[in-house]
Formats: structure tokens, sequence, C-alpha cells
């Protein structure tokens, strides 16, 4: 039997998929995910399904919440849903629910999520994904470099080219660099050198391999993030409006953004690939504390929040962008009537975590159907 995911997260063990015909298959047990999932198809159109999914455990709150966050979240466009061997269910599904998801809180060893309309949007035989892009200018104080411009996917995609919505024109896509992240190698395309001014990325892809290089906010909840058997621990956020319990990690794979805002704390980390361990990047002492973080966006190839900082007399705001891809923070500084350059102490405070780039692709993740792209 197969491990069945949605997105980046494992559907229950003990499930079945129920088709028009009657037809039942069952799905992955899996001893570190105990529940259930019920995934049924419905009559309004071939190939979408009603999900709900029960989870039990100790972890049951945290599971069902990242559920109904990913069910429910505002910038996310499609998930792969798929079994780690394959099933003919597997695509890509836009999410809409039938009723609003909801965790019901029976206890806290046992939280459900129902309702959930998954609407079958293609299939890697029908579409290729693809990243769109629309070059803009940051400001900040950290650089002014118009030439680090990256558009990155993992290394694992293949048929990697350019298209041009516009024309439907394509042409080959060759990475820049290749970088090596916590979960594998990730390529690294610049769209500046494409002939087209706004081209799409587009690539094929392993349903299940997407995370692996996918930008992620976590709420680490005040823990570790795995235990000693190995468990996450900490929470995956989609949700902009996402109720903090602990801290906010912006994590691009290749580095990670610590923010408490309870404590005023900010910390660094780089993703070592010598040790194959993360490595704390050291920031200098700063009479600048963080007092809020408003998330702004989160999207897989980015996740953007607005940073305000406090030295006593005095705040201001930043804007910090984790893109996939990237081994340092884009920043932007809002325009603010009441709002100058930044003070130098908090430069020098968030500089060794910032790039120096003044562009941001405004990286946008899509499905493009094949006879659109086809060379």
């Amino acid at each position: 039997m197969s491990r069945r995911y949605l997105g980046p997260l494992e559907v229950p063990s003990d499930s079945q998929l129920r088709s028009q015909t009657g037809q039942e298959a069952n799905l992955a047990t899996s001893p570190l995910l105990q529940g259930i999932a019920s995934v049924e198809d419905i009559s309004t159109e071939p190939g979408d399904y009603v999900l709900d999914l029960e989870f039990r455990g100790e972890l049951a709150d945290k599971l069902a919440a990242e559920a109904a966050e990913l069910l429910e979240a505002p910038d996310i466009n499609y998930v792969p849903f798929y079994s780690v061997h394959g099933a003919p269910s597997d695509g890509y599904y836009s999410i809409e629910s039938l009723q609003s998801s909801r965790v019901d809180p029976r206890t806290s060893l046992q939280q459900s999520v129902r309702d959930a309309r998954l609407v079958h949007k293609g299939s890697r035989g029908s579409s290729l994904r693809g990243v769109t892009t629309a070059t803009s200018t940051l400001t900040h104080p950290f650089g002014n470099d118009e030439s680090d411009v990256v558009v990155a996917v993992p290394d694992a995609a293949s048929r990697t080219r350019w298209y041009d919505a516009a024309t439907g024109g394509t042409e080959p896509a060759t990475p820049t660099n290749v970088v090596e992240g916590e979960h594998g190698p990730v390529a690294c395309y610049d769209p500046q050198s494409a002939s087209y001014t706004t081209p799409t990325l587009v690539y094929d892809l392993d349903y299940g391999e997407a995370w692996r290089a996918d930008v992620q906010l976590w709420d680490t909840r005040s823990q570790t993030k795995t235990d000693s058997s190995g468990n996450v621990l900490w929470q995956r956020c989609f949700s902009p409006a996402h109720d903090l319990q602990g801290a906010f990690v912006l994590d691009t794979r290749l580095c990670r953004l610590h923010l408490n805002p309870t404590s005023g704390s900010v910390s660094f980390e780089e993703w070592d690939t010598g040790s194959g361990a993360w490595s704390s990047v050291s920031l200098p002492s700063s009479s600048w504390s963080l007092v809020d973080v408003d998330v702004i966006e989160i999207k897989t190839p980015v996740v953007e929040a607005q940073l305000e900082f406090s030295n006593g007399s005095e705040t201001y705001a930043v804007n910090a962008m984790a893109h996939r891809g990237r081994s340092r923070m884009l920043y932007h500084v809002p325009s603010r009537d009441t709002q100058g350059a930044m003070p130098s102490g908090l430069q020098d405070f968030l500089s060794p975590t910032a790039s120096g780039s003044i562009v941001d692709v405004q990286p946008s993740q899509v499905l493009r159907d094949r006879g659109e792209v086809r060379a």
C-alpha cells in the first residue's frame, strides 16, 4: 500500500478512495500519522473529490491546523494530490471548500477537517508546471545589484524552457547555477536571459519533488523542529492570518530567518552543505528589536512578511521576502510618508541576512496546458 499526499502534507492512514463506479482503493497506513481520511468522488465534475480528514494522537491539533490552512490558502493556486506509487486520481487540484474547512476540537487528541472539495486542474500528462515572472525594483540599503535575478525550481525538473504567454513562443532555459539545499539541489534560472519581457519558466516534475525546494513559513510552537523520533513539531503555515504560537521561520531550504515578536529576537541560519546541517550566522548586537510580524503572502516560490522594529523611541518597517533558490532574504522598504531611510543601526543588524539584489521577480506558481507550450 502506498502513502498519499496533499501537497507537502501526508494524508492520514486507513483511508479509502471511492470512485463513481463504486470501486475502492485502500491508501497508505503510516505508523507516524494516525487517523482516517475519506476521499469521495462527487458527481459535479469528473475527477473532483470531497475530502474529509481525521487526525488522532498527540500531534492531531497541529496536523489538522496545517490541513485546514492549506485547504483555505488564499495564495496557493493548486497542489498535487498523489500516491507515492501512483494512482488514477493523481494530479493537480485546486481546493474549494463546500463548507468552511474546520478543525473539530472534540478532544486535543482527535481533530477533523471536513467537506473540502478538490477540483481537478490537470496532471503531468496534460500540464506542465510554471513560474511566472514580472520583475520590479526594490528599495533597500543593502546593495544595488541588478544582475542577481533568480527563478528557481528543483534540479530534478526536466523539459525546462521559457514561455511567452503573449505570443505563445518558447525557447530553451538553462540554469545559471545549481545550489544545494536541505532537501536536495535547486536549479537557478535568470529570466533576463530569455527573449521575452515577462517569461514563464515551464517544466515537468514528479508530484512529490516540489516541496523539496518550496519556501515554507513555519510556526515553531516554541518547540525544537523535531522530536527524538523524528516527528516534525513545527507547524507549516499556509494562511497569512495564522495565529502565532511561537516564532515564525521563513525557510528557503537554503536559509532560515527566525522571527520572535514576543521576545523581540531575530536569528539567522544557513544550510551548510559540508556538514549537512544548519549553521548559525552571527548578527551584531543592536538596540533594535522586533515588535511585529505581519505576513503578507504565502506562495510556494516566495513568502513575504512586513517586519516592524523598535529601538524604544522610534519604529521602522521593512518587508522581508524569502525566495526559492536564495540563501539570503530580499528586503524592501515600503513607501511611507512618515518613514525615511533605514536607520544605520537596523541596517547593520539585518545586513548579514540580506541579499544585495534590488530585483524582485514576483514569482507565482501556475499550470500550463501542454498544448499551450508545445514547441
